[in-house]
């Protein structure tokens, strides 16, 4: 995966500052994602941490969850090959 997040075996833990660095977003961005899934309990809410008061997420997991996210490709060729054949 060609995200900004480094592949390979788990690197560990990484702040909401890095988390959001890596994902090219506003630390606000992350903590709004946090907060929508603990306000309103979602079906797949952003996995994270909390030691000692402390936000982290584990990359491994962080990817993962992008990956569900996924637009399918396959669904939207589908629309634009039917709208050519009309």
């Amino acid at each position: 995966m060609n995200d900004g997040i480094a592949a390979g075996p788990d690197t560990g833990l990484v702040s909401i500052g890095k988390l959001a660095q890596l994902l090219d977003c506003s630390p606000k961005t992350i903590r709004d994602w946090l907060y929508k899934g603990r306000k309103q309990p979602i079906a797949d809410p952003l996995p994270y941490y909390r030691l000692n008061g402390l936000v982290r997420f584990r990359l491994q997991e962080v990817r993962a969850w992008i990956e569900r996210r996924r637009v399918r490709i396959s669904s939207v060729t589908g629309v634009a090959e039917r709208n050519q054949s009309l």
